[in-house]
């Protein structure tokens, strides 16, 4: 699960919350959302598809390096990313704490969560991701950005034991 928390920033402006994607005839994001998440790999197949979600989806494209500028390309894959997320209000989060109660994750009480259940479409690849993001306020503020990487590691093969031996 990715989860992204917030609280307004300098300006005191509420976190915006806007995760709709507007497509144009062509299928591409009119704008970008307020949730501006991307990965410096492909998830999934990568597809330029915005919002291929489902079974049949494509995933998301990387922008290496990170890269919040004007293109359609990069407007296109913050949509497909920021589409996949729910938007949560601190009373009703996506997390839980140790014991199973409702609660947010940042000991820095947030004003909002973003939450993402991973699928197998836009699946973390193996190796480094490094993930940037940044949000917009209700007014169009853009926050600073923040990064994590996330490595996935793949498991050593244990070699196939010779008949009559134990295994590992």
């Amino acid at each position: 699960m990715l989860v992204i928390e917030a609280r307004p920033g300098t300006s005191g402006a509420k976190v915006g919350s806007n995760l709709d994607v507007a497509l144009d005839n062509s299928g591409h994001a009119v704008q970008a959302p307020d949730l501006q998440i991307e990965n410096t790999q492909n998830m999934g197949r990568g597809s330029t598809a915005v919002c291929d979600i489902g079974p049949d989806g494509g995933g998301i494209p990387a922008i290496n390096p990170p890269d919040f500028g004007p293109s359609q390309f990069v407007t296109d894959a913050l949509a497909d990313f920021a589409c996949r997320f729910e938007f949560h209000l601190p009373a009703t989060p996506c997390t839980l704490d140790n014991t199973g109660n409702d609660s947010t994750l940042s000991p820095i009480p947030p004003t909002a969560q973003f939450c993402d259940q991973v699928s197998a479409t836009a699946a973390f690849p193996e190796g480094d991701s490094l993930f940037t993001v940044q949000l917009a306020d209700v007014v169009g503020n853009i926050g600073p950005t923040a990064q994590i990487v996330v490595r996935v590691v793949t498991p050593t093969p244990f070699p196939t034991p010779t008949p009559g031996t134990p295994g590992p």
